[in-house]
């Protein structure tokens, strides 16, 4: 019997070894030769749409020929063949078990090989609702935005917080406060405010405006605005006056403090990155940067883009981001070394429309400036 439980361990661990050899390889098609090729194919596409828009007729032809060779000779490369669906037969004294493995697409092009998700890079923007802010006779922006459970709460410079239901309808006022929003952010039916004008302070209220407690946080920094981030349940705000990432709980205790030389005196933006870190931006200095939360180092750092100014992560795969001044452009980055991969194009976003915010939830992309909100779906 103890030399049959043994055989029956060491089958268990070959077939696990072996289990995990078809899921590597798929994971590693789809990282190095699907995504790279598809996206080959939008740079092509975005070629022709470039040479659409040049007047010369035979500039436009000459183009299209070379691009259409381009394309045919991309489509024509040959790729290993997956053998996803397939059997792994293990025998022991003439005895097999048989393996079946199978490969689906879940949501948005993402690859679910048993439970291995592998998001594809998103290449376009479909709109799906657009909302005005109504007219007011004195000037009334959105100074910031969030999404949670369906709802998308606004705060504005009247000093309040407004309501989108999940329907795209503007609903109005939830509750005013006593001073105007710098930054907010929902978590766990808590609404948690950074006060403009006093910025070491931290507001928390109920989903129905009841202030619950308030608390202040380092930061003494002359410079324009902050902004905070919830990650696993705790604050991370930057302390660009002593240049250091302070972690603080929901009650506002201190939990830990970093140094990062990388903070400025300038205006940041900060979003949570995954369940450990952070991605933050400096608009002046042109810095793009990930931030451990767990050993307090910089992860990577980027100077691919001008004036970076919002960012949200996509599936913890891909970080979007925005600029002040390019307001049609948004990049994509790859979230693990901060690689600019792919550039999205927003035709609905006006020339006008300045520190647009950025938001994402699922497959949904929430842009706003300072009178509209615009959803999109990421494809």
């Amino acid at each position: 019997m103890a030399a049959l439980h043994q055989k029956y361990n060491e089958l268990e661990t070959d077939l696990i070894v072996r289990r995990d050899i078809p899921r590597e390889s798929v994971k590693s098609f789809m990282e190095n030769e699907v995504s790279t090729n598809v996206l080959e194919l939008y740079k092509c596409r975005r070629m022709i749409d470039a040479a659409l828009e040049t007047p010369n007729q035979v500039e436009v032809m000459a183009k299209y020929n070379d691009i259409k060779d381009k394309v045919a000779t991309l489509m024509s490369q040959s790729y290993p063949e997956l053998q996803v669906k397939g059997q792994i037969s293990l025998e022991v004294k003439e005895s097999k078990r048989d393996i079946e493995v199978e490969m689906s697409f879940a949501g948005h092009g993402c690859l679910d090989i048993d439970g291995l998700t592998v998001p594809r890079i998103p290449h376009s923007l479909s709109l799906v609702a657009s909302v005005d802010m109504p007219a007011s006779k004195k000037l009334n922006f959105i100074t910031d935005s969030c999404y949670y459970e369906g709802i998308t709460y606004l705060s504005r410079s009247a000093q309040t917080i407004d309501i989108i239901d999940k329907e795209h309808k503007y609903v109005g006022p939830r509750f005013t406060l006593d001073f105007e929003t710098q930054c907010f952010t929902v978590y766990d039916d808590r609404i948690y405010v950074m006060q403009h004008g006093n910025r070491h302070r931290i507001c928390i209220y109920n989903l129905q405006g009841k202030r619950i407690s308030q608390w202040n946080y380092y930061d003494f920094s002359k410079g324009t605005a902050n902004m905070l981030a919830i990650v696993s349940g705790q604050i991370v705000i930057a302390d660009r006056s002593n240049q250091q990432v302070n972690i603080y709980s929901l009650n506002g205790e201190i939990k830990k403090q970093f140094p990062c030389s990388l903070i400025s005196d300038y205006q940041l933006t900060i979003c949570s990155a995954g369940q450990d870190s952070v991605i933050m931006t400096d608009v002046c200095l042109h810095k793009i940067f990930r931030f451990s939360l767990l050993t307090g180092e910089v992860v990577w750092l980027s100077k691919a883009i001008r004036f970076p100014k919002y960012m949200a992560c996509y599936r913890d795969k891909y970080v979007l981001v925005s600029c002040l001044y390019e307001f049609h452009n948004i990049w994509v980055l790859d979230i693990n070394t901060g690689e600019r991969l792919f550039e999205l194009v927003d035709p609905f976003q006006k020339a006008e429309g300045i520190a647009v915010g950025l938001q994402i939830h699922g497959d949904t992309l929430l842009r706003r400036d300072h009178q509209t909100i615009r959803y999109y779906k990421l494809r």
